[in-house]
């Protein structure tokens, strides 16, 4: 340990985190806190850290109260949290992962299914996330009816989700200035004449989630009108990933969807 007195102070920081981290840990992964806590020692310095304890203080605020007693939130799941997450820096995918980890915590799961969305969530951009939230927090997602046919796909979409290419450029993580030179985001996502090029930097996340299958597809096509939408159209395991990442665990997917029509109506 260096004796220059900034680094004392940083190191004492940095302690003082972990600490609180470990506590949190114990606090809601009882049997594996000792082990969670060596490992955000061993493995997370400060740029982590400062990414694990903005997600950790999401899932607080999404939680609650803490856990009173001993948490038993999977080890494997809150190791994912440690190695991957703490790598996130954007503020929309902290979300997702501090929803997803909230969920379990809140329905005092003690299994371990909620791993099978951390690669999802850790493979995904910024971009991407942002799209995920556009698509399934729209309203129209209530409309969604269970496909009973024989079919690869389990929902049909009764009321077409076309977003605006505006709103979809708007949501852009980085300012899109870059596109188009000596033309500020405003002026990209403000004027249709940008957006046929700006759009062309968004369908690489489009194909992304296609291929993830976190949508089943999305087009712009000479039926939609105005031909400034793209049409979105979503597929279970998006829609799944999206409930289990706003803190909500609720099976079959069918009762999420009369939930959301639930909410909505009451909204209106």
């Amino acid at each position: 340990m260096s004796d220059d007195p900034l680094n004392k102070a940083v190191d004492k920081s940095l302690s003082a985190a972990i600490g609180g981290i470990s506590n949190f840990f114990r606090a809601i992964c009882m049997p594996a806190a000792d082990e969670l806590g060596e490992l955000v020692k061993d493995q997370v310095k400060y740029y982590r850290l400062k990414n694990l304890i903005a997600i950790q203080q999401k899932i607080e605020k999404l939680v609650g109260e803490p856990p009173t007693g001993s948490g038993y939130t999977s080890p494997k799941l809150l190791k994912a949290l440690i190695e991957e997450a703490s790598w996130e820096e954007d503020d929309v995918i902290q979300s997702l992962w501090a929803g997803l980890i909230a969920g379990e915590i809140k329905s005092n799961s003690q299994g371990d299914d909620a791993v099978i969305y951390t690669e999802q969530l850790k493979s995904m951009s910024a971009y991407e996330g942002r799209i995920i939230n556009l698509v399934y927090s729209d309203d129209r997602i209530a409309n969604l009816v269970y496909n009973h046919s024989n079919s690869t796909r389990e929902y049909v979409t009764i009321t077409p989700i076309d977003i605006l290419i505006s709103k979809i450029l708007n949501a852009s993580p980085k300012p899109l200035d870059y596109v188009v030179q000596d033309h500020s985001h405003q002026d990209i996502v403000g004027h249709e004449k940008h957006h046929h090029l700006a759009f062309g930097f968004v369908k690489p996340q489009l194909h992304s989630l296609v291929r993830r299958g976190l949508l089943e597809k999305w087009s712009i096509s000479p039926e939609i009108t105005p031909n400034n939408n793209v049409r979105f159209v979503p597929s279970s395991l998006g829609l799944d990933l999206y409930m289990r990442c706003t803190g909500i665990k609720l099976y079959p997917l069918e009762a999420y969807v009369l939930t959301r029509k639930h909410w909505r109506d009451e909204s209106e």
